[in-house]
């Protein structure tokens, strides 16, 4: 796990990134071969989808703000956006500003019953990121156990998940990690 503190946007919008954590970003992503980065908030979305932008890594933001994402594809960084309402989605999907990468996942969305696969697909680099305000709310313990049973699943060769950001919930994450032995 990797915390993160200097995620601060200049600004409140995903136009200005800061240079320093946006290098560092960078050079994470590329040393795991991230193939996605998903972010929640303005920012971890201010820093992350601008550094995979530059090194043509996919972005997806989920947001329920119409104008943070307005304001950042006038800007120029490129990604999708999941909508968590559908009156955001219909904000970003109709009028002057069509934008053809919006989907609408609203919260509470059921996803597909899991099904135990017979053969585990052989192992591939690490790949999995989490990013944005350290806080209960954001259950990064949960993606935290969730890496605790894919490796215990997958073994070793699983991806390892690194988490980006601060706050309150920084050290007892930490703890979690190290008495699941994922601090690797």
């Amino acid at each position: 796990m990797i915390a993160m503190g200097d995620l601060k946007p200049q600004g409140d919008s995903l136009m200005l990134p800061a240079e320093r954590p946006m290098r560092v970003l960078i050079d994470q992503f590329k040393s795991f071969g991230a193939d996605l980065i998903h972010c929640h908030t303005v920012a971890a979305a201010s820093q992350a989808i601008p550094a995979g932008n530059r090194i043509n890594v996919p972005c997806v933001f989920t947001s329920d703000g119409y104008e943070p994402v307005l304001a950042a594809r006038r800007s120029g960084i490129k990604f999708a956006t999941i909508c968590l309402s559908r009156a955001s989605f219909k904000d970003l999907t109709q009028g002057d500003d069509l934008h053809p990468d919006v989907y609408c996942v609203p919260n509470g969305t059921r996803t597909a019953p899991y099904e135990r696969v017979a053969e585990m697909p052989p192992p591939y680099p690490p790949d999995l990121i989490f990013a944005g305000m350290l806080r209960r709310v954001k259950a990064a313990d949960v993606a935290i156990l969730a890496m605790a049973e894919l490796r215990r699943r997958c073994g070793s060769g699983c991806p390892v998940l690194n988490i980006y950001g601060s706050g309150d919930q920084e050290t007892h994450l930490k703890e979690i990690a190290d008495v699941l032995d994922l601090n690797d």
